[in-house]
């Protein structure tokens, strides 16, 4: 609550304050009268859609981490969408955490088993890798409709194809949206990208470059 409480930005669901008595503790937030983004995603998306939709994600994440803060718990049932606005906004902060100069690791295991990082997996220290990697889960299920993974009800073959990095990457995806994926999915925390090189990735930029192109346009109109 104390996290949720202070972080304020476009991209993240506002908590604007709590109470509590005896028993219960009241939280007032922000609603949004929407979808969750995993209600979006069947079938999967094209990689204009899912740019519109994964650069607010890494906004999100962005301004957690520049905090020093880490979610924990990133996946699609904890991003809700406006279908108005096509606004998306992070919530659900149970899990995060932050990160300081005397405590710059962590080692709860905790969030969600498909979008579980392999350090985390392994019972190892972590910092903010593990939701660079669950990013890198969504922005896949964003884009084939599916985990990498597997959605076992055996956590545990989840775990095994991550440990063996076992995954395909659909042959229609272009060779910049691959590499970002390889690059998020990485299976050593300390190679995975951070944030800033996600937010400056080619097929990032790529589509920013277009959405202004777009913008040029219809002004001329």
């Amino acid at each position: 609550i104390k996290i949720h409480e202070r972080i304020i930005h476009p991209n993240i669901i506002r908590m604007y304050n709590h109470y509590e008595d005896d028993k219960n503790i009241f939280c007032f937030l922000e609603i949004v009268n929407g979808i969750t983004l995993y209600s979006k995603v069947k079938g999967g998306l094209s990689e204009r859609e899912a740019f519109q939709l994964f650069i607010q994600v890494a906004k999100s994440i962005k301004f957690c981490h520049d905090n020093k803060i880490i979610h924990r718990d990133i996946k699609l049932e904890n991003f809700l969408l406006d279908p108005q606005t096509n606004i998306l906004k992070l919530c659900d902060f149970g899990w995060a955490a932050e990160l300081t100069d005397e405590q710059p690791l962590r080692a709860t295991i905790c969030g969600t088993t498909d979008y579980m990082a392999p350090e985390m997996i392994k019972e190892k220290a972590y910092d903010y890798s593990v939701d660079i990697w669950a990013i890198g889960i969504l922005l896949y299920e964003l884009l084939h409709g599916y985990s990498p993974f597997g959605n076992s009800d055996d956590y545990t073959e989840v775990f095994k194809n991550v440990l063996k990095f076992n995954f395909h990457i659909d042959k229609e995806i272009t060779n910049n949206c691959k590499d970002l994926l390889l690059k998020l999915l990485g299976s050593e925390p300390e190679k995975r990208i951070k944030v800033d090189g996600v937010m400056s990735h080619p097929w990032m930029k790529d589509w920013v470059e277009e959405k202004k192109e777009e913008k040029v346009v219809d002004k001329e109109d």
